[in-house]
């Protein structure tokens, strides 16, 4: 398995903490990105290592 990045790793916590605060299943993208403060790209690729994928889509 490849290792992910410090920063891909960060995002991951980012996401995991939004979405224990918030009800996951009607959050939208614009809303998780504004709630973690990252990109798309950013909060997609957390989604992705949160799911165990090491690339996004």
């Amino acid at each position: 398995m490849r290792k992910r990045s410090p920063a891909a790793e960060r995002h991951a916590d980012l996401v995991r903490i939004a979405l224990f605060e918030v009800a996951p299943a009607g959050m939208t993208l614009t809303r998780l990105m504004a709630s973690c403060e990252l990109s798309r790209y950013q909060t997609r690729r957390g989604i992705a290592v949160r799911q165990g994928h090491s690339g996004v889509g």
